[in-house]
């Protein structure tokens, strides 16, 4: 789970270790803007979700990042 995607950096590297990442944003430009950086990069698993982390419940349960 990761909050605030905004180029999509972190969101690309991240999806490179781990199995699915769930991409939280209040703005829809940088949702976009993520989405084309995924997509050059072809990168598929990554869900992007338009909300608050901190106004809502995460809609997401049983996520966990470990690099050990």
């Amino acid at each position: 789970v990761e909050a605030g995607s905004g180029s999509g950096g972190f969101t690309c590297f991240i999806a490179n270790i781990v199995k699915k990442v769930h991409s939280f944003d209040i703005k829809q430009e940088n949702i976009d803007l993520t989405k084309e950086n995924c997509k050059n990069l072809k990168i598929k698993n990554v869900v992007f979700k338009k909300e608050s982390i901190y106004n809502t419940k995460i809609s997401v349960s049983n996520a966990d990042f470990d690099i050990t």
